[in-house]
């Protein structure tokens, strides 16, 4: 019902179909290594990993 409200106020742009299409593929990539890294490596470096991802992630916006 939601997806038909957006669609009839033409929230779905061009622009924003393009991102979507662009971004999905990768989405759908990091998931995938993503998991594939979670189960090669212990669940201490896995959560390392995670929290640096998240902290550079941070610092970059707090720098924006």
């Amino acid at each position: 019902m939601q997806v038909i409200l957006i669609i009839a106020n033409r929230l779905i742009t061009q622009q924003v179909l393009t991102l979507f299409l662009i971004g999905f593929p990768i989405l759908l990539i990091s998931n995938w290594l993503g998991h594939k890294l979670h189960l090669k490596v212990s669940e201490q470096l896995f959560r390392q990993i995670v929290f640096f991802a998240l902290v550079l992630s941070g610092i970059t916006l707090i720098l924006k």
